[in-house]
């Protein structure tokens, strides 16, 4: 009977120890109200910044806090304001909120100015008490204003005026230079006329290899060559090989090489009228053979000459 009694003794304790653990003392959690200034002494053209500071133990819906009004200044302008919240665990392990709300002040004149106390209402949702908390007043001091980095013709806009200038003097040197050296170019090419195989060289040379239209790039490098023989040999309309092959046999042009341009002409068909698609290989094979003819063509020319 005793052994009954003392195990209901001891569980009796037990259970209110953990009622007394799992149940939470609200009563002792109070907000705290902080009013601090960036500066107590501020610059005539910077801000005065003003901070209201709520903190307590628990969530941060544990209090309605009703709107915070602008507080009451003299010798400043309100510029701007926002309010930020956030919660952390503190060195005890307890949740604390913080809500915090911020004043941007625009200095009217040098001497003291003031922001007069402001006064903020709450209630506590868990225990339905409304309660009111007054922040101190707080006097800031306006100084001198700081000199303006902009005011007057500083350093920085003298570099960029000094490299606008620069900038132009060395477009005006490089147009008058490129206008000269094409008056020498164009003086030179009265001296020297351009031959008729550098005129189909440099035309050559501006032929792109373009690997997604193959077939096209041929048709273009059989007419460049089409149109030289008609220019060199003073043959009218589109000419192809059969008319030329008896001037370059007389000149002394290699059979593989007269091979190669008949079977360029060839493949262009192929290409035109059989749809038969070219290869790179065979773009760049025909691309230096007429090269390589219009090159031999200038040196026998260039020999006879002399």
């Amino acid at each position: 009977m005793y052994l009954k009694v003392t195990i209901l003794v001891i569980l009796s304790g037990l259970i209110g120890l953990w009622s007394q653990d799992s149940i939470p003392d609200y009563t002792e959690t109070k907000i705290q109200l902080k009013a601090y200034l960036d500066e107590d002494a501020v610059p005539q053209n910077k801000e005065v910044v003003y901070h209201i500071e709520l903190s307590w133990i628990g969530e941060l819906d544990r209090y309605q806090i009703s709107n915070i009004g602008d507080p009451v200044i003299s010798n400043l302008k309100l510029r701007g304001s926002g309010s930020s919240n956030r919660y952390f665990i503190d060195e005890a392990g307890n949740t604390k909120s913080v809500k915090q709300v911020n004043y941007y002040f625009t200095p009217m004149e040098m001497g003291m100015a003031y922001i007069d106390g402001i006064t903020i209402q709450y209630e506590d949702k868990i225990l339905a008490q409304k309660e009111t908390l007054s922040a101190q007043r707080l006097g800031v001091k306006i100084i001198e204003p700081l000199p303006d980095p902009n005011a007057g013709m500083d350093i920085g806009l003298i570099i960029i005026i000094g490299l606008v200038m620069l900038f132009v003097f060395v477009v005006i040197y490089f147009v008058g230079r490129y206008l000269k050296q094409r008056k020498l170019n164009a003086q030179t090419a009265e001296i020297h006329p351009q031959s008729l195989e550098e005129k189909y060289l440099a035309l050559l040379d501006n032929i792109e290899l373009s690997a997604e239209n193959r077939n096209e790039t041929l048709s273009t490098v059989t007419k460049l060559l089409s149109s030289y023989f008609s220019e060199k040999y003073e043959l009218p309309g589109s000419v192809g090989f059969d008319q030329v092959k008896e001037q370059l046999q007389q000149i002394n042009i290699a059979a593989d090489l007269r091979e190669k341009i008949n079977n360029l002409f060839e493949r262009d068909k192929l290409s035109k009228f059989a749809r038969e698609q070219v290869t790179e290989n065979e773009l760049h094979l025909f691309f230096d053979t007429v090269e390589q003819l219009i090159k031999q063509i200038q040196t026998i020319a260039s020999e006879n000459n002399k």
